[in-house]
């Protein structure tokens, strides 16, 4: 029997695999990545400063850094004026990253 997939915060874009074989989605329009273990709980939440997180990846000499991008300054430039929502100065576009107690698994 198929078990639902818990409810995301943003829309599920970019994924990756740790070495636990967690999944890790970065949550467009949601701003966070979310590590989900293999029943499909959540298990941690990665908080980004922008809204619309895109893809994450492991990097570092111990793959225990997860490299976050950003797409806030495109998607809020296809809303009008009027709609845009206001961006953090000098983060929308950016490149983020953060320390995490798993690893990433070599390709």
């Amino acid at each position: 029997k198929a078990l639902p997939f818990v409810e995301a915060v943003g829309r599920p874009d970019g994924s990756i695999f740790d070495e636990e074989g967690c999944l890790w989605n970065a949550e467009f329009g949601g701003g966070r990545v979310v590590r989900y273990r293999q029943d499909g709980t959540i298990d941690m939440v990665v908080d980004v400063p922008t809204k619309h997180p895109t893809c994450a990846t492991f990097g570092g000499p111990a793959l225990d850094t997860l490299y976050i991008t950003d797409a806030s300054i495109f998607a809020a430039s296809r809303l009008s004026k009027k709609r845009r929502p206001e961006l953090a100065d000098g983060l929308a576009g950016g490149l983020f990253w953060v320390r995490l107690p798993v690893r990433g698994c070599r390709e």
